[in-house]
């Protein structure tokens, strides 16, 4: 699926180019199932400059500070010829910073600054815009994930040769604090290179020896499950309790 939309101002298109838009530009890419199955519903937007329900994936290009090359490239399926662009979009940008910027408002403080109404909305302060002073010794900083082990693996009976894929993966802050995950378990084979195929000619993770490569997807997928996992602290560990809903390989699982 694939979408390139022109830039667009409270639901109306503020003009049909990429040439120093004064709106954002949106671009869409990208599949949330099997092939021939995600599909446009009814007749173009009018903020849509294209649309495709070939499979594909984007290449970004940034030559310089004022332009921003974007590239639809499909990746073979269905006939298609791997590798080549099915659009290219350059979107050319002199004047950078918001496109329109909150109203000041009177403030009752006795030197009279302006203030500005942000409402009750999230303020994410990824700049000073919002900031009227600070410290010396206030600086920001990004969090970075903790990357040092695996929260979650398929460590369960039930899921061996399966791994965990990331569509279908939701988490759920209960009001007591508690963290529900439920992720998707796929055919280990699935994605991986064949022994006798070099890594020069597929970047895929090698097959295990006793798991042979799925040349097929769509034919050889078989059943996807879905797990559960909970954890009470914050995610650092997680539990897998027994919900007895399924037989999986004849054992009772986590799995719904």
């Amino acid at each position: 699926m694939y979408e390139s939309m022109y830039p667009t101002k409270h639901g109306t298109v503020s003009k049909p180019s990429f040439a120093h838009p004064d709106a954002p530009v949106h671009i869409l890419t990208g599949n949330g199932g099997p092939p021939d199955i995600d599909r446009f519903l009814g007749k173009d937007a009018p903020f849509s400059h294209t649309r495709s329900e070939k499979f594909g994936y984007g290449r970004v290009v940034v030559p310089n500070a004022t332009h921003f090359i974007y590239e639809q490239v499909l990746n073979g399926y269905d006939g298609d010829e791997a590798g080549d662009v099915l659009e290219t979009i350059v979107v050319e940008q002199h004047s950078h910073g918001a496109f329109e910027r909150p109203t000041p408002l009177k403030s009752d403080d006795d030197d009279g600054a302006a203030a500005i109404d942000i409402g009750n909305s999230t303020q994410l302060f990824v700049d000073d815009f919002l900031i009227a002073t600070k410290s010396e010794h206030l600086t920001r900083s990004l969090h970075r994930p903790d990357c040092s082990r695996v929260a979650v693996t398929t460590d369960a009976p039930w899921e061996h040769n399966f791994t965990m894929g990331l569509i279908g993966t939701n988490i759920i802050l209960r009001d007591d604090g508690t963290l529900q995950l439920w992720y998707s378990l796929r055919n280990s084979t699935l994605g991986c290179r064949p022994a006798n195929v070099p890594a020069s000619q597929n970047d895929m993770p090698p097959c295990s020896a006793h798991d042979p490569p799925q040349p097929n997807y769509e034919s050889t997928a078989g059943k996807i499950y879905i797990g559960y996992a909970e954890s009470s602290d914050g995610g650092r560990s997680w539990e897998k309790p027994m919900i007895n809903k399924y037989r999986v390989r004849g054992t009772y699982s986590g799995e719904y």
